[in-house]
C-alpha cells in the first residue's frame, strides 16, 4: 500500500463488497481488467465479491482469478493443503459455476503445478445483457459427494499404512519441515504420536517447539545428519522438495526414508 501511495495510486482500504463497489464506481470510475490473485478464497461471501468485481468492470472488462485447486485434497489425499483461514475452496468446476453465475463468461481455465500443489487459473469476461443459468445441477453435487467419499475412503487407507510403517521402525523419528502443512498433516493422520522431532533450517522456528498433545522440538538438520545409528526421516518436506532432497543425499545408509505419497 506504501509503495501504491508512493506513485501517486488511490489506495481503498476496505472489505471489497458491493457497497465498496459502489463507491469506488463513483470516485474513481470503471476498469477494464480486475485482478484477484489467492484472495477469493479468503472472503466471507464469495459470491457477493465476484459480483462486486463484476460491478466495478466495464460492460467488456476481464477478471483473473488465482485460487488453490481444491483437486490436489481430493485426488491426491494433500489434506495438509487445509488451511484454517481458507473460507472456500474450488475445483475447475465449482469456480466456473461461481462466475458463470455472476455473470461472467470463461475465457481461459488451467490447473498448474506449484512445488507439490496446484493452483487454479481462471480468466472470465463480464457479459451484459444476457440470461444467466444456474449451472449447478445435481448431478454436480453427486460427483462431488462421490469424490469426498473415496477420498475419506483412501485417506483412512493411507493413514493405516503409515501408522503400521512407524510402530515398526527402529531409531528416532525425524519429519521434515516445521510448517503448516506438516503440522496439519500429522495432526489429521495422528502420527504425530510416533514423531521425536521436526527439522527445520529456519532461525526463527530451529529451537523451539511444537504443540500437539505433548511438545515437539525442531532442530536443525545438521542434527540429523550427525546422528549415528540407525533412524527415520518421515519425508513430509511438501513444499520444500529440493531441500529434501538435498539433506538425504547427506544422510548415511543406516537412515530409513519413508515417503507419504508414492512418486
Amino acid at each position: 500500500n506504501q509503495r501504491a501511495r508512493a506513485l501517486g495510486l488511490p489506495v481503498i482500504e476496505a472489505l471489497f463488497n458491493l457497497e465498496t463497489a459502489n463507491e469506488i464506481c463513483q470516485n474513481i470510475g470503471r476498469f477494464d481488467f480486475a485482478l484477484a490473485r489467492h484472495t477469493l478464497e479468503h472472503v466471507p461471501d464469495c459470491r457477493d465479491f465476484v459480483m462486486s468485481a463484476y460491478k466495478i468492470l466495464e460492460d467488456d472488462g476481464s477478471l483473473l482469478i488465482e485460487v488453490p485447486d481444491t483437486d490436489v485434497i481430493l485426488d491426491d489425499l494433500h489434506l495438509h493443503e487445509i488451511w484454517d483461514e481458507h473460507k472456500s475452496y474450488f475445483t475447475k468446476h465449482s469456480l466456473s459455476n461461481l462466475l458463470i453465475s455472476c455473470g461472467f463468461e470463461i475465457q481461459y481455465m488451467s490447473s498448474f503445478k506449484f512445488r507439490e500443489t496446484k493452483n487454479l487459473v481462471c480468466l472470465a469476461k463480464k457479459v451484459v445483457n444476457k440470461r444467466v443459468f444456474n449451472s449447478c445441477q445435481e448431478n454436480d453435487m453427486n460427483v462431488f459427494n462421490e469424490r469426498v467419499t473415496t477420498m475419506n475412503y483412501n485417506w483412512i487407507t493411507l493413514k493405516k499404512k503409515l501408522s503400521e510403517k512407524l510402530i515398526t521402525t527402529k531409531g528416532p523419528i525425524f519429519s521434515l519441515g516445521a510448517s503448516h502443512t506438516q503440522v496439519n498433516f500429522l495432526n489429521f493422520s495422528q502420527c504425530f504420536k510416533y514423531v521425536d522431532y521436526f527439522v527445520d533450517d529456519d532461525p526463527y522456528k530451529a529451537g523451539k517447539f511444537l504443540k500437539f498433545d505433548v511438545l515437539k522440538k525442531i532442530v536443525y538438520s545438521n542434527e540429523l545428519i550427525n546422528h549415528r545409528g540407525p533412524g527415520v526421516v518421515l519425508d513430509t518436506a511438501f513444499l520444500y522438495p529440493e531441500w529434501a532432497e538435498n539433506l538425504k543425499t547427506k544422510l548415511h545408509s543406516q537412515w530409513k526414508i519413508i515417503k507419504i505419497f508414492p512418486a
